[in-house]
């Protein structure tokens, strides 16, 4: 039997890229609700994918782009972690070494401090 303990910090980084994906989920139904309840308190009609709010539009992008880097990110860990070094694949694959486009400029972004502020 193939003792599989040593690639926990592996795991570790999965499941983190997991939740955030789904938290970023959530933030998608989160915008879409706030976006919906101002359209109907202005008298509009809420058409989801008709609507250009930059709100909605953003939290789309910011999941979908998670989305997409999901299979070659977690392909990439995977494969460090068993052929190379499971240290290394965690330390590179630590959601706080993680770098996004905002804008057209790249940079470091601190998810904790994005949660709690209102869009």
């Amino acid at each position: 039997m193939t003792d599989i303990h040593h690639l926990k910090p592996v795991l570790w980084v999965t499941f983190a890229y997991l939740v955030l994906y789904y938290a970023f989920m959530l933030n998608v139904l989160r915008v879409k609700l706030s976006v919906a309840a101002s359209s109907k308190a202005q008298g509009v009609k809420f058409d989801r994918y008709q609507t250009n709010d930059p709100r909605l539009r953003a939290a789309d992008r910011i999941q979908l782009n998670t989305l997409e880097h999901m299979p070659p990110f977690l392909i990439l860990l995977w494969l460090d972690a068993i052929m190379g070094s499971v240290m290394v694949a965690s330390f590179l694959g630590a959601p706080g070494h993680t770098s996004i486009e905002v804008n057209g400029r790249e940079g470091n972004v601190d998810v904790r401090n994005l949660i709690g502020k209102k869009s």
